[in-house]
């Protein structure tokens, strides 16, 4: 959903709007850390119109709160040879890219991938890989637009969308950028990608009465700890930007959970470029484009 800002003061907050103080204990974590991406560098290797990308599906330690905070166990999705990222590594290719992806699953479960495909289609096509799979997808990415792609290790409803728990770190954002541009951010542009892990009260612990008072009030039950990240990073830890007053900025704000509503804005208008969803994104016209706050 590519938005228009023009701040209104000097500095924002990205923030979400309920997080949750997490337990002090930690639960057993894996060896690898998972790192925070934000969406700056462009995952895979494009020579001559055709991007070339493995994706590895891990298990990792995903630390929201900095490395002194709680470690939680999740499912991540890396590039191969590099760290696993909370989101997945970024997609970025001009329209026109024919783009081979590999994915291959490391998890002790079978996994659900969706949305590696040209968003043109009016369904999402699905690949199911078993532990220690790997298939090769080839396609042609024609549909500009601001996109993402997910996986699923838990047990999957009739409509199907990204997860929570392990899985709702495996997501990661898919831009398609007008034909004959080179894909990459533009001053004042950023991609922030909106996830949402939940499990119950065996991975951290009794929540304190002060965490629990904080977090009925978003009707999440005792036994149940949730947290809300933006590119990563649970809040007050998420990236602070600033800019100056009249400045315009670009936001591409990607809501990957199962929530329909984990984030909005407040305190100054902003101009919608374009709205989608998991399937595509429609872009407006001038004319149809409306100022919101």
């Amino acid at each position: 959903m590519p938005a228009r800002l023009r701040p209104g003061r000097a500095s924002l907050l990205c923030s979400i709007a309920f997080a949750l103080p997490l337990a002090s204990q930690s639960p057993r974590s894996v060896a690898e850390k998972a790192a925070p991406n934000d969406n700056r560098a462009v995952a895979g290797r494009l020579v001559d119109g055709v991007l070339t990308l493995l994706l590895e599906a891990r298990e990792a330690s995903w630390y929201p709160e900095d490395t002194a905070g709680v470690a939680l166990p999740v499912f991540a999705f890396a590039e191969a040879g590099r760290r696993a990222t909370v989101p997945g590594p970024l997609i970025r290719v001009p329209a026109g890219t024919e783009i081979r992806v590999t994915v291959h699953n490391t998890l002790p479960l079978p996994l659900l991938v969706r949305g590696l495909q040209d968003h043109a289609s009016p369904v999402l096509d699905s690949i199911v890989l078993e532990p220690g799979a790997t298939q090769a997808l080839r396609f042609r990415a024609d549909s500009p637009g601001t996109h993402y792609y997910w996986g699923r290790t838990g047990p999957v409803p009739a409509n199907p969308g990204p997860g929570a728990g392990r899985d709702g770190s495996l997501v990661g954002a898919f831009i398609v950028d007008s034909a004959g541009t080179i894909s990459r951010p533009t001053p004042g542009e950023r991609i922030l990608v909106i996830t949402v892990w939940s499990d119950t009260l065996a991975t951290l612990g009794v929540k304190s009465e002060h965490a629990d008072r904080v977090m009925r009030r978003e009707i999440v039950p005792r036994d149940r700890w949730f947290l809300a990240a933006v590119n990563g990073w649970s809040w007050p830890y998420t990236e602070r930007m600033s800019y100056t007053a009249g400045d315009t900025v670009r936001w591409r704000v990607i809501n990957a959970s199962r929530l329909p509503h984990p984030m909005h804005l407040h305190g100054f208008y902003f101009d919608l470029e374009a709205r989608g969803d998991a399937l595509r994104d429609t872009v407006f016209a001038p004319a149809q484009r409306r100022k919101a706050v």
